[in-house]
């Protein structure tokens, strides 16, 4: 039987087919004697060969790009444009698993939120807070105070509370640090503030204290030390030093007790066997009881060296009035016989 060709433009029609099927299907079968193809895109679209192994235009072998395709079957499109995408960053089976095992690694290390409307999220939260430094108890947390002064009974007995809204809330040993360290670090700029607010304080009580005593400032304050260097006790004095108001300033300084003390040690000093409004009573009570002794001696007739004369009460009565010598009986005697 004869095979009749046509010859169409210098190509046979059975030569033309074979040359449309080895581009369409990737042979390699070469095109029967004494046809060429001049087409530049033909020739640019046949699959090159190389080491007896095809590969495609991004030169990745066509193996390597099967098993991309053969794990994408049966994914939805989305999906499967997910995982063609994810897949094409590894170079081989091998490195995409590697890759799968890092990232399953990188999710047993991440922490997923429950919802708010679990019942067990309480208990979730504290697994999670756990995992991030929480002690096992309140109780464990440690107050790592740095602060300049140390710290009071009530600021710990403060810390014990606050320790339970710690947990609750999650916090880690470091939180609880940071927390005190910044506590610490306000304390100290307010005790600051208040020092120098009570410094201004102490600058306006001695400016006052000028200003009222004006020319006398100097015998003030010595009649102030003098006043209460007599009535209080060496210890009791250096307590009233040390003693503040509550505005920092000292209770000593404060105009109003310098002034008072000022005065009691000015009235002192004036005579010291002289009687102040503050023993008047006492005073008035030794001037009767000496008048009746005397009276009685007087009546009885009973002179100094005879028995029975009260030598030592007059004395004592006589200091107690504030006279500085002590005077006879005879003396009044003879003032009443004259």
């Amino acid at each position: 039987m004869e095979t009749q060709t046509n010859e169409v433009g210098g190509m046979s029609e059975g030569a033309e087919a074979n040359a449309t099927n080895s581009i369409l299907n990737g042979s390699t079968a070469e095109a029967p004697a004494g046809t060429q193809n001049n087409d530049p895109a033909s020739s640019e679209d046949n699959i090159a060969q190389t080491n007896g192994s095809t590969e495609t235009p991004s030169g990745q072998s066509s193996v390597e790009t099967d098993w991309r395709h053969e794990f994408a079957e049966g994914l939805e499109e989305k999906d499967k444009e997910t995982w063609l995408n994810e897949s094409a960053r590894a170079e081989n089976k091998q490195s995409m698993a590697k890759r799968f095992v890092d990232m399953r690694r990188s999710q047993s290390k991440s922490i997923s939120l429950p919802s708010e409307d679990d019942p067990e999220r309480e208990s979730k939260m504290g697994e999670i807070y756990n995992k991030l430094g929480r002690p096992a108890d309140p109780d464990e947390y440690k107050l790592n105070w740095e602060g300049d002064e140390p710290l009071t009974d009530s600021d710990k007995i403060a810390f014990d509370d606050w320790k339970q809204l710690a947990f609750r809330g999650g916090a880690s040993q470091k939180f609880v640090d940071d927390s005190v360290k910044w506590q610490a670090q306000m304390r100290r700029v307010e005790q600051e503030a208040f020092k120098a607010k009570a410094e201004d304080i102490e600058s306006d009580n001695a400016a006052t204290l000028k200003s009222v005593w004006a020319g006398d400032y100097d015998k003030n304050v010595h009649a102030y030390r003098t006043s209460v260097g007599h009535y209080m006790s060496p210890a009791d004095l250096e307590s009233y030093s040390k003693m503040t108001l509550s505005d920092g300033s000292l209770l000593s300084n404060n105009p109003v007790m310098a002034r008072a003390f000022a005065k009691v040690g000015l009235e002192r000093a004036s005579d010291d066997f002289d009687y102040t409004p503050m023993n008047a009573d006492r005073k008035e009570g030794a001037q009767a009881r000496l008048k009746a002794l005397q009276n009685e001696v007087i009546e009885k007739n009973i002179r100094p060296g005879m028995p029975g004369y009260p030598a030592e009460e007059f004395n004592r009565l006589y200091q107690e009035v504030g006279s500085t010598r002590a005077r006879s009986p005879n003396d009044q005697y003879k003032k009443r016989s004259t």
